[in-house]
């Protein structure tokens, strides 16, 4: 599910980097819980709307969350509506760009060690055209659609390779379709001094080419769409200790008091779990046996 960080587009960057800058400038205490949704147009090079409204709507683009429930979801399509759109006079592509952010400073009750939080997603990602040749629609600028979940410096992502601040969801160029991924995200915070602060962010884009009305009425379309806008959402929290032992009763509290419910382990966990305390106790009966027979074979 974690892919190359190659694959994020340098557009979305240039639209959440203040955010992401932000979230990785302030130190461990700095920041209580905020919610930070982005709902942007582009044509002709020009933002022709943004808003930080609940949700936060554009053309072609929405975002919204809420910090009381750990949600947030972020949407993008273009054209609105899968209408087309005529393009500016010198215009190159127009794209659609919905992002939400949630920041969290937890206080918790292990001073030190982890702090490993679930994240269930869904939604999905389209690209499709019609009579599209590929000198409007090249290689270096596709019609795309993109969702990717990202972090702030000092988390992770469990599995993934050190440094990975990216989750593609999904990215899709020029044409096929992808769905969220099954399994679960897992954010891996660091916890010190009593505090974890867990910030990440759901970003969606929708890019086709500028069209002109000659080639609309040619019959040329492209229709992008990312949509994650059924929320993603905080499913679970487990606490570690600084040796990795799991805290069971350990509890993360935000500052305006919301607290993820402990993680459920998964079904193979829970078989191992059970199966463990006997496997125990065979084992044990099987030790005591084989010293009793080599106490009787030295007697």
């Amino acid at each position: 599910m974690v892919q190359s960080a190659k694959l994020r587009p340098y557009f979305i960057l240039l639209s959440i980097m203040p955010a992401l800058v932000s979230l990785c400038l302030q130190p461990p205490t700095a920041h209580a819980d905020s919610l930070t949704l982005s709902a942007e147009f582009l044509g002709n090079s020009t933002v022709l709307c943004s808003s930080n409204a609940n949700p936060a709507s554009c053309t072609g683009a929405q975002a919204s969350g809420s910090s009381a429930t750990g949600t947030v979801g972020a949407a993008a399509q273009f054209p609105p509506g899968g209408l087309p759109l005529p393009s500016f006079t010198g215009q190159t592509t127009d794209e659609a760009i919905a992002s939400a952010a949630l920041l969290y400073n937890f206080t918790s009750s292990v001073q030190s060690g982890t702090a490993v939080i679930d994240l269930s997603v869904t939604g999905n990602a389209s690209v499709s055209t019609t009579g599209m040749p590929s000198s409007i629609c090249p290689a270096s600028t596709p019609c795309k659609a993109v969702a990717e979940v990202g972090i702030a410096s000092g988390e992770s992502f469990n599995g993934a390779p050190s440094g990975t601040t990216e989750d593609v969801l999904a990215n899709i160029s020029n044409s096929g379709s992808a769905s969220a991924p099954s399994g679960p995200i897992q954010i891996v915070v660091p916890i010190s001094g009593g505090i974890a602060d867990l910030s990440f962010n759901l970003t969606t884009l929708a890019e086709c080419p500028a069209l002109t009305a000659l080639q609309i009425s040619g019959g040329i379309s492209c229709t992008a769409i990312a949509n994650y806008l059924d929320p993603l959402t905080i499913t679970g929290a487990s606490v570690y200790d600084v040796n990795g032992n799991l805290v069971s009763n350990a509890t993360l509290i935000s500052d305006t008091g919301y607290s993820p419910p402990a993680s459920v382990p998964e079904p193979s966990s829970m078989f191992l779990l059970g199966t463990g305390i006997p496997l125990l106790g065979l084992t044990t009966q099987i030790l005591r046996g084989r010293r009793s027979r080599d106490t009787d074979i030295q007697s």
